[in-house]
């Protein structure tokens, strides 16, 4: 189920972002804070490499190195547990320093100080935005966050076009 979510995340990516199957891409990060959903997705790497067309699977803990965290409160669930005050909460939210915003992230809890006053903040408090770093794109779900690197190399860019080359003879060898 979790390889099955990997591959979907990064078909999704690729669509959303005009980047065809058929051309290869150099890594793939695969970020979560659980250690055993990594190990899963390693055991199937070979599977992850193929089903998504890219050279190396890359793996890691903290996703604020493959994307920028932003985050704005939920309105409707901070408004009645804060009333006035969750206006000065929003720039307080606004202003989180990074680990803070993983930690909410990843589903854990924060403490944030709203005039003086300890606010502890769930991740279904907040709306977090993920802003991928340059040459990257990111999707998450869940405890996974996936990013594909987008740069094409030389090499990336001949290996692109000899199966597209491959494709299109099959085609018409089909065709006739």
């Amino acid at each position: 189920e979790t390889v099955m979510t990997v591959v979907r995340l990064g078909r999704l990516l690729r669509a959303e972002h005009d980047l065809k199957v058929r051309q290869p891409l150099s890594v793939l990060h695969i970020v979560s804070r659980d250690s055993g959903l990594l190990k899963r997705v390693e055991a199937f790497q070979d599977l992850v490499l193929d089903e998504l067309n890219v050279k190396k699977l890359a793996f890691g803990r903290h996703d604020t190195r493959l994307a920028t965290l932003k985050a704005k409160p939920d309105f409707k669930r901070l408004g009645p547990r804060l009333g006035p005050k969750v206006k000065k909460a929003a720039q307080v939210i606004a202003a989180m320093d990074e680990e803070s915003l993983e930690k909410l992230a990843w589903g854990e809890k924060a403490t944030v100080t709203v005039d003086g006053e300890a606010v502890e903040l769930e991740s279904a408090d907040v709306v977090i935005d993920r802003i991928p770093k340059e040459g990257l794109v990111v999707a998450a779900e869940g405890a996974l966050v996936v990013a594909l690197e987008t740069a094409l190399t030389e090499d990336l860019k001949l290996e692109g076009a000899a199966r597209e080359i491959v494709n299109r003879i099959q085609n018409k060898r089909k065709n006739d």
